[in-house]
């Protein structure tokens, strides 16, 4: 499990080329940061994760009818 450290207020967190791929993070790829009592979760915060999750959404609301 990768170590984070925090210097001058930035989060540094090495991911390995396998976590890389898993995650499809490449450089210069954004993380949104989520905080939660006791946690933190990082997302893709990148353009084309962003463009993904707004397909989904709208596949998802494609398929709703309207209730009579």
């Amino acid at each position: 499990m990768p170590k984070a450290h925090i210097r001058d207020g930035e989060l540094t967190i090495p991911l390995s080329d396998e976590i890389r791929v898993k995650l499809g993070l490449k450089d210069g790829d954004e993380l949104g940061a989520h905080v939660f009592p006791g946690s933190l979760v990082l997302r893709s915060a990148s353009a084309n994760a962003r463009e993904r999750a707004w397909e989904r959404i709208c596949a998802i609301t494609d398929q709703m009818l309207p209730t009579p």
